[in-house]
């Protein structure tokens, strides 16, 4: 169900504002993230993983020059698709129990809390890459930038597991906010829950990840913020440290 937006703070100096979505939105307030490992009860080879995720707050940046509008959650990166919308999508890379695989029809996302954002916007495409001396123009895509759809329509997505330091991980890629460009109009999703079914897991395994450090790194373009996960469920942020 859709809420407004709370509370709206602006700073005329760098032509910002911060969009609050939730109680408790203070400004310049990262994402909530909470990681839990919880075992099938009817099958101890089975094990969910879940990702709780909030958005507190954002700060929408408006270019008086082109009208344009740039958005920036604290912590979170921003798509790199070129010709697509320049908006903030979330990594993270979580540790699964060992000698576990994901499920191929194992991922489920629940979207628990949905704002439209009053107004309307005008965000702009993501340039091409290029070196340093060139200079190429951001060319948007017709698809996505002469549909009425919003883009992503994807809320959450789940790569192939890989090894790292001798632990099995899987990369998670979660889509806070979604823009239509026909209509001008942005949604965030605030509150969004992303469940992961592991196969061929063991309790022993489990508590292999208990003590793993870190159970999940939330990647954000050349930092890495570690969250401590404990078997109870519940995740604190250590603070960020040096890319790896």
């Amino acid at each position: 169900m859709a809420t407004p937006i709370l509370k709206v703070e602006g700073d005329m100096m760098s032509n910002r504002s911060w969009l609050a979505v939730v109680p408790g939105g203070e400004i310049n307030q990262a994402p909530l993230r909470e990681l839990s490992y919880q075992p099938d009860l009817t099958d101890t080879s089975r094990v969910w993983i879940r990702l709780n995720y909030q958005v507190k707050g954002f700060w929408i940046h408006s270019n008086h020059t082109t009208s344009d509008q740039t958005i920036h959650i604290p912590g979170v990166r921003v798509m790199a698709t070129p010709g697509a919308p320049k908006l903030p999508m979330d990594v993270f890379s979580i540790a699964i129990p060992r000698k576990s695989r994901v499920s191929q029809d194992g991922l489920r996302v629940e979207v628990r809390q949905q704002t439209s954002v009053p107004g309307t916007y005008r965000i702009p495409p993501e340039p091409p890459f290029q070196l340093e001396r060139e200079s190429i123009p951001a060319a948007p895509d017709p698809v996505i930038y002469e549909s009425g759809a919003f883009f992503p329509e994807t809320v959450a997505a789940c790569g192939k597991v890989y090894t790292i330091d001798g632990m099995n991980q899987v990369v998670i890629s979660v889509f806070p906010i979604a823009y239509a460009p026909q209509l001008g109009q942005l949604i965030v999703r605030n509150s969004i829950q992303v469940s992961l079914l592991c196969l061929n897991g063991s309790a022993y395994a489990l508590d292999e990840v208990k003590w793993h450090s870190p159970a999940v790194q939330s990647i954000v373009g050349y930092n890495h913020t570690f969250l401590r996960s404990r078997f109870s469920g519940t995740t604190r942020p250590s603070g960020p440290v040096a890319a790896i």
